[in-house]
């Protein structure tokens, strides 16, 4: 990291012990669905949101179904483990004390920054950290939502400097504000959680540009994610660490992850309404 770690900030909110392992046991190596719905069966409120997504207009079949194995069956392994993820995350986080916080923004280039490192994760070598894709694109820019949490009326102030003078980032906003920015915060909470190694790494080196550690694969291909994610998919990102991915590679997989945006639509106003 390129910054200090914001002892400063001492309210952090704590991972409850069910939702801890629920987090560890889906994101095993290529988990069954069976041992996901295990899991997934412990927190009622993720089971009820699976089950209604699989019944939803995109993915409703002829008849509807009450069984969890099934919904994630219909759904998608992928889908159900960044779902599951989503909404455990959303439980512990409250930013209506900061109303310039746009939560369904968050969510949305959340949830579609996991869905693009898992496509992307799957064209190229990430060796052991290609499981990590997801969970480390989803969880990028957590430290966002806690700071808005934790730290509403500076994140305020944040957000009110930052359209003033949109040509600084919003992380060198933070900085001035707070002393350090939310990739330093995020960084800090998960590793709190005590979440994999490459998913606090991820976070925390997300802009630093001399990170050469053993994750700096997966930092790049998170990176390229996010940036892809916030161009909406129009232009072609800068693949310069990643050659093997050609125009037509990511033309396809642009493609992909723009029809997903729209399947998981309702997930992301849900999650932004408070899950």
């Amino acid at each position: 990291m390129s910054q200090s770690a914001p002892t400063q900030l001492v309210t952090l909110p704590a991972l409850p012990y069910v939702a801890h392992e629920i987090l560890l046991k889906i994101n095993n190596h290529e988990p069954s669905i069976s041992h996901v719905a295990a899991a997934l069966g412990q927190e009622p409120s993720v089971t009820a949101r699976v089950i209604a997504m699989a019944n939803s207009a995109y993915f409703a079949q002829q008849r509807p179904t009450y069984s969890l194995e099934e919904a994630i069956t219909r759904l998608g392994l992928n889908r159900v483990r960044v779902m599951a993820v989503s909404t455990l995350l959303a439980q512990q986080f409250d930013p209506t004390k900061c109303p310039s916080f746009h939560a369904e923004q968050y969510w949305r280039n959340a949830v579609s920054a996991a869905f693009t490192a898992t496509r992307l994760g799957r064209e190229v070598a990430l060796g052991p950290d290609a499981d990590a894709a997801y969970l480390a694109g989803l969880l990028h820019n957590i430290g966002m939502l806690l700071l808005v949490c934790v730290e509403p009326e500076a994140m305020s102030r944040v957000f009110s400097a930052h359209r003033r003078y949109p040509e600084r980032s919003l992380s060198q906003h933070c900085h001035d504000e707070l002393g350090y920015d939310h990739h330093a915060a995020g960084h800090l909470l998960l590793r709190e959680w005590q979440l994999p190694e490459a998913v606090v790494t991820v976070v925390g080196a997300f802009r630093d540009p001399d990170y050469q550690g053993p994750h700096k694969r997966l930092v790049q291909l998170i990176r390229l994610s996010v940036t892809w994610v916030e161009a909406e998919f129009l232009v072609r990102p800068d693949n310069s660490a990643f050659p093997e991915l050609s125009t037509h590679r990511l033309q396809r997989i642009g493609k992909d992850c723009l029809r997903e945006q729209e399947h998981l639509e309702a997930l992301t106003r849900l999650l932004a309404g408070g899950a």
